[in-house]
Order: structure tokens, then sequence, then C-alpha cells
């Protein structure tokens, strides 16, 4: 996986370093629309590497779709091994320990 996202790195930069080693070393000019493409190339970097991380790493696209995964989507088993519910604090032991209130006051400690 580092070897593609190095790659792909050198492949959309490379051109951007160069062009702007010819403008401030040598008499030659870039074009507007040189730099266009090249500057879309450095852009298209950012874009890509997200795919290419979901494309390439299982465990990547498992944190990301429990991101993306609501619970109108019908993902709860999914769901359930990412994020456990917290013990109900209402429920009762066996012996009555750890009861709430009856009454709606609040809790001094």
């Amino acid at each position: 996986m580092v070897i593609t996202i190095t790659a792909i790195f050198g492949i959309c930069w490379v051109p951007d370093i160069i062009a702007h080693s010819i403008d401030y070393y040598s008499s030659l000019s870039i074009g507007l629309s040189t730099y266009a493409v090249i500057h879309t190339l450095v852009l298209f970097n950012s874009t890509v590497n997200p795919f290419v991380y979901a494309l390439i790493s299982q465990n990547f696209r498992k944190k990301l779709k429990g991101m993306i995964c609501c619970r109108c989507t019908g993902c709860k088993s999914f769901r359930s091994t990412i994020t456990k519910r917290p013990t109900d604090a209402r429920k009762s032991s066996e012996h009555g320990e750890n009861k709430e209130p009856e009454n709606n006051e609040a809790k001094v400690f």
C-alpha cells in the first residue's frame, strides 16, 4: 500500500516540481494552460487518496463504513460490532441495588 500511495504522489507532484524548477532556474516560460494541468494533477492526488485507501485497505473500508452507516440504513448488525451500548443504569440487580429513585428529583452527590 505504501508503494502505491508513494507512486501516485510522485506521478502527481513531480510535474509541479519540474515546472517550477524550469520556470525559476531557466529562461524558459511555462504557459498558463500547462500550469493549470499540473495543478489539476496536484489536486487529483488529494482526491484519489481516499479511493486508493478504500481499495487496498480492508481495515480502512471497515472503519469508513462504520462512520457513514446510520440507523436508517439497516446496518445495525455491523454497528453493534463496532460500538457497544452502555448498560442501562435503571436496571437493578437481583438484590435491589443501584435502583433509581422513584420521584423525578435529581440525585445529590
